[in-house]
């Protein structure tokens, strides 16, 4: 098993969406790496359930963001 840092440097390059969904979902320390690499969080929405999804995201994970786009 990778530490949680070099598991993030690696997520980094992962594009956003597939890292927090797919990859977030692997085990524990994926999820903690994955939000962790995720510094800039660019939301586009569309429909009232992803405004909903986000408000949760960042309850939960909202003091690691540095930035949050949001076009809509």
């Amino acid at each position: 098993m990778l530490p949680t840092e070099i598991l993030a440097n690696i997520l980094q390059h992962v594009p956003q969406q597939p890292r927090l969904s797919t990859c977030a979902l692997v085990s524990r320390s994926w999820h903690t790496a994955a939000v962790t690499a995720t510094k800039k969080l660019a939301a586009w929405l569309h429909k009232q359930a992803l405004v909903d999804s986000l408000g949760i995201y960042l309850k939960r994970h909202g003091s690691k963001l540095n930035v949050l786009s949001m076009n809509g």
